[in-house]
């Protein structure tokens, strides 16, 4: 565990909240989800300690404010989640992705919208004989 981690985990003993509040960190910033300021970095990293089983639970588990959606849609549109965790994006289940493509699908940064719909657009994600 990191020093990050285990300050966060001692100021903050539950993982739910831990993880609401990393969302929150993670979905303040402005811009596209390409492109941040390196602090968003430490959040990210943390995020991706957790398994998307242990992520999902959590962001089910509360009524999200547009920083914790924010936070969730670019943590699982991202590559660095494609990355570390490729086939969990599956495990989304289709009402949180509608949650979470609700949240973005209005967007006008082009790059931010393109990487939500091919996360969350449940359309696009059907099977072509569906």
């Amino acid at each position: 565990m990191g020093p990050q981690k285990s300050q966060y985990t001692t100021e903050m003993p539950e993982e739910r909240d831990r993880i609401l509040s990393l969302l929150e960190w993670f979905g303040c910033g402005a811009g596209p989800w390409s492109v941040y300021p390196s602090y968003e970095v430490a959040a990210e990293e943390l995020l991706l300690d957790y398994s998307t089983t242990t992520l999902v639970a959590a962001l089910e588990s509360v009524a999200l404010t547009p920083a914790q959606k924010e936070g969730a849609a670019r943590l699982f549109a991202g590559r660095h989640h494609a990355k570390h965790q490729p086939p969990d994006l599956n495990c989304l289940p289709d009402s949180l992705k509608q949650v979470l493509w609700d949240h973005t699908k209005n967007t006008q940064d082009s790059d931010k919208l393109s990487r939500a719909k091919r996360a969350f657009d449940t359309d696009i994600n059907r099977p072509k004989n569906y």
